[in-house]
């Protein structure tokens, strides 16, 4: 499935679960601390996927990329790119199965696109522990040939923002 994708300003009916998770998901006053690996720091966070990156935030004619899209192996294992705990991971509408991170501070990762999941909702997480797995097998397309896509997307406030200030570049 293509990944999330939007016209500048506008959210489609169809887009992933907003970024606000259930309260108690919010709150989450009990569990381990968070660290904003990432946030701020120039490229800290782990990249998600062993793959290449294949459009970035802000690219497209017409319909513009709301996050990072990266093509990897069938059945490529999926980690969490920052520590979070899980606000939903489950399928949504045609993006495959999807894992919804509360890093805290408001920010949020969303990964879509995913074959298998190995987490929960409610479930803790640490930066580079693996979240699921890539379909072993994609509908392909005449964009990224038949190699499984992620899509990932940053949010604060329920905004998307590039990624580029989390992440590494892949070369």
């Amino acid at each position: 499935p293509a990944p999330p994708e939007s016209r500048p300003g506008s959210r489609p009916d169809d887009a992933p679960p907003a970024a606000s998770p259930p309260r108690d998901a919010a709150a989450a006053p009990s569990g381990p601390p968070i660290r904003l690996a990432g946030i701020g720091a120039g490229g800290a966070a782990a990249q998600p996927v062993a793959g290449a990156l294949f459009a970035q935030f802000g690219q497209g004619e017409g319909v513009y990329s709301r996050g990072w899209v990266y093509v990897a192996s069938a059945a490529a294992e999926v980690f969490a790119p920052s520590d979070g705990r899980v606000a939903y991971a489950g399928p949504f509408k045609g993006y495959g199965n999807v894992v919804l991170i509360a890093n805290g501070e408001s920010y949020h990762t969303l990964l879509t696109g995913l074959g298998t999941l190995d987490v929960t909702a409610g479930d803790w997480v640490l930066q580079g522990e693996p979240v699921g797995a890539l379909p072993k097998s994609s509908s392909g397309g005449a964009s990224g040939g038949d190699r499984p896509k992620l899509y990932v997307e940053v949010r604060k406030n329920g905004e998307p923002v590039d990624p580029a200030s989390w992440f590494v570049r892949p070369t």
